[in-house]
C-alpha cells in the first residue's frame, strides 16, 4: 500500500487519494504543515490500487520538447493582470469559448490555496496570476473525470506533480484533456502561509481578505512583492516580502521538492509555462519589462492547442536552452536552505512568523542586486557567469 513511500518522495499528487476504490486515503496535515495520505485500515482492502497510481512509484521517463516561444498577449490589460505574458488566459479562454472547463488554484475565502475549475470568463481571474503555496486538491480529479466523461474539453494546469499525478490517475489518453503545467520552484508549507497572515493580521490589524503574490506597480521581474487587501478593500503593499523571500530562499519547500521526480519533462505535460527570464538580453525589443511568458510544446496536442490560440498573442521562436539557462527548475530541483530544519524546529514550537522570519530569513543578495543595479544588469551578471 502507498504507506510503504517515503516522505521525502510523496509530492502530494493526489493520486493515490483519487484512485482508492473504498475512498479509504485521506489527506492531513504534518508537523511542517504540508498534506500527506492518511490510511483508514478498517476501510483498506490492500488492493494496491494507490500504488499503481503513484508517480513516484512509476515516475514518467523524459520527454524532449519540440519547440519554444516567448509571448506575450495582445491585449495589454490581459497583461497587466497576469503574472508573466498573459499565455495562461489565451488557453483557458479557447477552452470556455467552446463550452469548456479550466481547472487551476485560486485563493479561497479562507484564504486557503486550493484547486478549482471555472466555466465562465467572468470567473476567470480567481485562477490567474501565481500562488506561492501548495495547492489544496481535493476532489479535483474525480470532477475532471467527471467532466471527461460528458466530452467537455478539459484544461488542467498545476504543478508537474499534479499533473503527473492527474495523468496517473485518469490512466487512458483522451483528446479532451489539455496538461498544462508550469516551470515549478518548489511548493512552500500552507502552514508557513498561515502563520504568515496570521502575522499580517496582527501587526496590521486587519483580516486579509486577498493576497496577491506578485504585482506589476514598478517591474514585471520583482519576484519579492506582495498585495495585501483587507475586509474594507484597503490595499497595501510589501516590497521585500519575507514570507516570498523565504520562499525564493528555499526555507520551506515540500521536502520532496529537493529531488523532483517530475520536472526535466516528465510529468506528461502538452504545454509548459513559465516566466521568460532574461529576456531582456536574448529579445531586447521583445521585452518591454511588462511579463513575457516561455512557451513550451510537449507534445502534438499541445503544438495544436497553441497554434490555435496563437492569433491573440505577439509571440517569436525561442531557444529552450537560454529559457532553461535562468529557469533552472526547468531541468532541476530546488536545494533546500541549510536553515530548513533549524525553521521548522522552531515552526513546530509554535513561534510567530515574525519570530521565524527575524531569526531565520535573509534577504536574497540576487533580490537586492536586482533591485539595485536592475533587472537586465543582474541577468547579463548571471549570463556572464553561468558562461
Amino acid at each position: 500500500m502507498i504507506s510503504r513511500l517515503n516522505k521525502v518522495d510523496c509530492c502530494y499528487c493526489g493520486a493515490c487519494g483519487a484512485g482508492c476504490p473504498r475512498g479509504s486515503i485521506s489527506y492531513v496535515q504534518d508537523r511542517e504543515g504540508f498534506y500527506y495520505p492518511e490510511i483508514d485500515m478498517g476501510a483498506c482492502t490492500e488492493c494496491g490500487q494507490c500504488e499503481r497510481v503513484c508517480p513516484p512509484l512509476h515516475p514518467f521517463g523524459r520527454e524532449d520538447p519540440i519547440g519554444a516561444f516567448a509571448c506575450k498577449h495582445k491585449e495589454p490589460h490581459i497583461r497587466r493582470a497576469s503574472s508573466s505574458g498573459g499565455v495562461f488566459h489565451a488557453l483557458a479562454e479557447h477552452v470556455i469559448n467552446r463550452s469548456g472547463v479550466v481547472f487551476g488554484a485560486v485563493m479561497d475565502a479562507q484564504n486557503q490555496c486550493i484547486h478549482t475549475h471555472v466555466t465562465d470568463m467572468k470567473d476567470l481571474p480567481k485562477i490567474m496570476g501565481s500562488k506561492y503555496v501548495q495547492s489544496y486538491l481535493g476532489d479535483t480529479f474525480h470532477k475532471v473525470k467527471e467532466f471527461l466523461s460528458q466530452s467537455k474539453l478539459t484544461l488542467f494546469c498545476g504543478t508537474p506533480c499534479q499533473v503527473a499525478g492527474l495523468k496517473h490517475f485518469l490512466g487512458i489518453n483522451n483528446g479532451n484533456i489539455i496538461y498544462v503545467d508550469l516551470i515549478c520552484h518548489g511548493v512552500p508549507s500552507p502552514g508557513v502561509l498561515n502563520r504568515y497572515r496570521e502575522y499580517v493580521e496582527g501587526i496590521k490589524k486587519i483580516r486579509v481578505k486577498e493576497m496577491r503574490f506578485r504585482h506589476k506597480d514598478k517591474q514585471w521581474n520583482l519576484m519579492d512583492s506582495m498585495v495585501i487587501r483587507d475586509e474594507h478593500d484597503q490595499i497595501s503593499r510589501t516590497k521585500s516580502d519575507q514570507y516570498l523571500s523565504g520562499f525564493l530562499a528555499n526555507y520551506y519547500l515540500r521536502p520532496s521538492c529537493g529531488e523532483c521526480k517530475a520536472n526535466g519533462y516528465r510529468s506528461g505535460a502538452d504545454i509548459t509555462l513559465g516566466d521568460y527570464w532574461g529576456g531582456c538580453l536574448k529579445l531586447k525589443e521583445f521585452d518591454d519589462g511588462q511579463g513575457v511568458s516561455a512557451v513550451i510544446i510537449r507534445s502534438a496536442r499541445g503544438r495544436e492547442i497553441y497554434g490555435e490560440v496563437s492569433s491573440g498573442l505577439d509571440a517569436v521562436p525561442a531557444d529552450i536552452a537560454h529559457i532553461a539557462r535562468f529557469n533552472h527548475n526547468l531541468e532541476g530541483s530546488s536545494k533546500h536552505h541549510p536553515g530548513r530544519a533549524a525553521f521548522f524546529d522552531d515552526y513546530r514550537k509554535g513561534h510567530n512568523f515574525k519570530y521565524l522570519a527575524e531569526k531565520h530569513i535573509r534577504r536574497r543578495p540576487a533580490l537586492i542586486l536586482k533591485r539595485t543595479l536592475g533587472a537586465k544588469t543582474l541577468f547579463w551578471l548571471y549570463d556572464i557567469c553561468k558562461k
